[in-house]
């Protein structure tokens, strides 16, 4: 709800600098979907933020190169047009066969056999009909390569841990875990994974969502000082990315 609300407030900014002033309105928009994930992602880098107090609490945003909508999400899109601008994303440009490696991966992960409703909010005329989209139109969103390893290490000795080695259990990965779910081995309120690196399984890492990850600290360093840390993640193809941050205990 917190999030639906924010989407809410960033619609009404971006209608009052568009000329929409006091008297925008909005609507809700229901669609349907035979899948639990609607759009995977092709990452090819990733991006570590702290935020300005440089907390311990350190966000991981995947960037994404290359988007494969589901046939439903891309019929969404279709029904408004390519020129109208999202929040998420303004430039995307989907293309018929990103369906084709979409449905490839679904059925890889046994993506498939979902009966879901979604909705998103749009822009309403005087009489309530709607006008345009003011969200991303999507729910679930997974990296389409699975993640082998990660690994993170730090500039400085962290307590008895020297400069360079692992602080895989002393760090707390927190992330969207969508294998076990697709699996039908748990339900969907499950899909929020939070414990140490060390504990992370290859089925959790399977496949995970590309939006909502974060890493802290299970422990703080004896010495209060900048710490700059280092994740790198191996996907299950091979390639490897890294980004640095830094953390003042």
């Amino acid at each position: 709800m917190k999030l639906k609300r924010f989407f809410i407030v960033l619609c009404t900014l971006w209608g009052i600098s568009s000329g929409c002033g006091d008297g925008c309105r909005f609507t809700d928009i229901e669609w349907t979907s035979e899948h639990l994930i609607d759009e995977y992602v092709l990452v090819d880098r990733i991006n570590l933020w702290n935020g300005v107090d440089k907390s311990k609490y350190v966000e991981l945003k995947f960037i994404p190169k290359k988007y494969y909508p589901s046939r439903e999400l891309l019929n969404e899109h279709l029904r408004w047009g390519f020129d109208r601008p999202f929040f998420r994303y303004a430039d995307v440009k989907y293309q018929e066969s990103d369906v084709e490696v979409f449905n490839e991966l679904s059925l890889k992960h046994d993506n498939v056999g979902f009966s879901r409703i979604k909705s998103y909010d749009a822009f309403a005329d005087d009489r309530g009909r709607p006008t345009g989209p003011c969200e991303a139109i999507y729910e679930y969103q997974a990296l389409s390569r699975g993640i082998k390893y990660i690994e993170v290490t730090s500039d400085r000795d962290f307590n008895d841990i020297k400069a360079g080695c692992s602080l895989r259990d002393v760090v707390n990965l927190r992330c969207l875990s969508f294998s076990a779910v697709l699996k039908r081995k748990v339900e969907e309120s499950m899909l929020v994974i939070s414990k140490s690196l060390s504990q992370f399984t290859e089925e959790d890492l399977e496949i995970v969502g590309s939006e909502v990850a974060s890493i802290s600290f299970i422990e703080k360093p004896a010495d209060s000082q900048e710490y700059n840390f280092t994740v790198t993640i191996t996907f299950d193809d091979g390639e490897v990315v890294s980004d640095s941050v830094q953390v003042v205990f």
